[in-house]
């Protein structure tokens, strides 16, 4: 049997809604980050339990610009970081920069950044395969689903 993937986080703001995919993730596929000043959104692909191609998101508003990434099949996601702060004429607490970090590369980041840091590592020989949240107009928070690799 499979080890269930771990839910960490989110974090970041309260705002927007509660985001979260139904079927539980093996591997991590491909992540898309729209960002101008902050990041506006996150959908990804991923694998599940029952080796079905899945996708979620976008979780977020349609502003920025996109940035894609396609994993290899020996790449995967080892942290997310980047910073939140209040934005907007509501002063909502948004996702403000986001960087992933894979065993290959860093990809990021995107969004202007400012604020208070945050950083979700994950342990070696596990990764991050995917995602949940809160979002509204902007990307609120994010959190990640950990297994081992």
């Amino acid at each position: 049997m499979e080890t269930p993937a771990l839910k960490i986080g989110p974090c970041g703001g309260p705002g927007g809604y509660a985001q979260d995919i139904e079927e539980g993730p093996k591997r991590l596929e491909g992540i898309t980050v729209r960002s101008g000043v902050v990041v506006d959104y996150i959908e990804f692909s991923y694998i599940d339990h029952a080796d079905r191609r899945r996708s979620a998101g976008p979780w977020g508003g349609h502003g920025g610009n996109p940035h894609t990434i396609q994993l290899e099949a020996d790449e995967f996601v080892t942290e997310i970081f980047g910073t939140v702060d209040k934005f907007d004429v509501n002063d909502d607490t948004v996702i403000t920069s986001l960087r992933i970090v894979t065993n290959l590369q860093t990809y990021g980041p995107w969004g202007d950044g400012g604020g208070a840091p945050f950083a979700i590592p994950v342990q070696s020989g596990s990764g991050i395969v995917g995602f949940v949240g809160r979002s509204g107009a902007y990307l609120d928070a994010i959190g990640v689903y950990v297994r081992p690799i």
